[in-house]
C-alpha cells in the first residue's frame, strides 16, 4: 500500500470513528523508522480518539523523546494528561508546546484549559 493511499484511508477511517480499523492499518503501515515519531503520533491520537488514554499517553512520551522540537506532540500529549486529570504533567507539556510554537492556537487553547483546571 502507498504511503498516500494509506494516510487517505486513515483520514477515512477516523473520520467515520471506526477507531479498532484505522489502529490495524497504522500498524501495518508502521514500517520506516524515519516516520517513527510520526507513527507513534498518530497511533497516540488514534488510542486517546477511543478513550484510551492512559495508552495514548504513552505513545506520545515516546514521540516528544523522539522528536522534542515538534510542538504538535507536546500538545497532544498535553491533552491526554489533561484527560488523565494529570494536570502538572500536562501543564510541562504545553509549556513546551507553546515555547516551540507560541502563536499555534490550539495549542493555546489546551494552554487554557490545563490554567483553569490548575
Amino acid at each position: 500500500m502507498a504511503e498516500a493511499d494509506g494516510n487517505s484511508r486513515l483520514t477515512e477511517l477516523l473520520s467515520r470513528g471506526q477507531y479498532g480499523p484505522a489502529e490495524r492499518l497504522m500498524r501495518r503501515m508502521w514500517g520506516s523508522h524515519t516516520q517513527l515519531a510520526a507513527r507513534l503520533r498518530n497511533l497516540g491520537v488514534i488510542r486517546g480518539l477511543a478513550g484510551r488514554w492512559k495508552e495514548a499517553a504513552s505513545l506520545l512520551t515516546r514521540a516528544a523523546a523522539a522528536t522534542p522540537g515538534d510542538a504538535s506532540i507536546w500538545a497532544d500529549l498535553g491533552l491526554a494528561r489533561l484527560e488523565l486529570k494529570q494536570v502538572e504533567k500536562a501543564a510541562s507539556a504545553l509549556e513546551k508546546a507553546r515555547a516551540l510554537d507560541p502563536y499555534d492556537l490550539q495549542i493555546r487553547k489546551r494552554y487554557a484549559r490545563m490554567l483553569f483546571l490548575r
